[in-house]
């Protein structure tokens, strides 16, 4: 009985500690990557094959117009608030750069569209520019940001963790009998 709680004791730290994990990984990466935004999911098809709905995109921030590359196959994925509705964030590619008085505007295009965007963008509304991605990673990371979803995963954690408890005790029970 001891060591049952002292599994049990195992298993809530391991729930603890994933939970810490999971909160605090995008704080440091806002630090690391210097930026808001460090990960995003991709939400929509405009940037397929490159990347796809559901891909956890890793965003670098920090930049200067200097430092993005612009190219129609080639060009930076940069990250931009969309004009008209700043609380959506949009990652197109970079296919001009053009040089201004004040500095850089970017024309963009998602690989998926068949023309560039309406828009320029300063080189001040760029968020940052997508250096890795992680395939259908989105998906999970979306709804680990939810309290049911959190709440669900935890669960889920716990249930298959307690199910091994619950295995190990009827083995040890079997060996004593």
């Amino acid at each position: 009985m001891k060591r049952n709680k002292r599994e049990l004791t195992a298993v809530l730290l391991l729930l603890i500690a994933t939970s810490i994990l999971i909160f605090s990984v995008p704080k440091v990466l806002k630090v690391f990557l210097k930026t808001d935004y460090p990960l995003e999911v991709v939400i929509s098809g405009s940037m397929i094959p490159t990347l796809q709905v559901g891909d956890l995109i890793i965003v670098e921030g920090g930049l200067n117009g200097e430092s993005i590359r612009a190219d129609e196959t080639r060009g930076d994925i940069i990250i931009f608030p969309k004009p008209g509705n700043p609380e959506e964030l949009i990652a197109h590619r970079a296919i001009e750069k053009i040089r201004g008085s004040e500095g850089f505007y970017f024309r963009t295009k998602g690989d998926n569209n068949p023309v560039p965007d309406r828009w320029l963008i300063f080189e001040g509304e760029v968020v940052g520019k997508v250096i890795g991605k992680i395939p259908l990673i989105g998906f999970l990371f979306t709804s680990l940001q939810t309290p049911i979803g959190f709440t669900l995963t935890l669960a889920i954690l716990f249930f298959f963790m307690l199910s091994d408890l619950i295995d190990l005790s009827k083995e040890k029970e079997r060996f004593r009998g």
